[in-house]
């Protein structure tokens, strides 16, 4: 979940495909991917035992995906 630092409300929520994706593992913001004026945020989830991991980028105004980075082989742990 992203939260307000204004208020503590709920502003976007994300989740991984599984229970076990580890999604959240590794969080960052990469400057303002998509050109809109915000900064965005990318979520890491490196799949322990269950394929090769992946980051996802979303819009920091939408929360809209934005693009999706994945390992190259399985237990890469990428992400």
């Amino acid at each position: 979940r992203v939260v307000s630092g204004a208020n503590g409300g709920t502003i976007h929520t994300f989740v991984g495909d599984f229970a076990l994706d580890w999604f959240g593992t590794s969080v960052c913001s990469p400057g303002d991917v998509d050109g809109d004026g915000r900064s965005d945020l990318a979520v890491g989830a490196p799949q322990s035992f269950l394929g090769a991991g992946y980051v996802r980028v979303f819009s920091g105004l939408s929360g809209a995906l934005i693009r999706q980075h994945s390992g190259a082989a399985f237990l890469d742990l990428f992400g």
